[in-house]
């Protein structure tokens, strides 16, 4: 029996958005089982990520990678606007 979830994030921007959707998609192209399929797409500032799993660990796991990958994306995409920000000040 199939296991599903969907996980629906919203994130602060639709730039956020572009740069998280560019960074996981290529995850779910070449998954690292065969136990699991995901896709992510995103309208406005929500991105949706729906997971089949063949079961529950598999469904476990794979919910677990990408809600972990989603928060180290969006940390990094938060440090660079930190950054570029402390750099536009530097230069005023």
């Amino acid at each position: 029996m199939k296991r599903n979830a969907i996980i629906s994030i919203e994130l602060s921007s639709e730039a956020q958005l572009k740069i998280l959707l560019q960074a996981l998609i290529p995850e779910t192209r070449q998954s690292s089982t065969s136990r699991s399929k995901v896709s992510i797409n995103g309208e406005g500032k929500l991105m949706m990520i729906q997971i089949e799993a063949t079961d529950t660990s598999a469904l476990r796991a794979t919910v677990n990678s990408y809600i972990r990958w989603v928060g180290i994306a969006k940390r990094t995409h938060e440090v660079m606007l930190t950054l570029q920000e402390e750099e536009a000040c530097k230069n005023t």
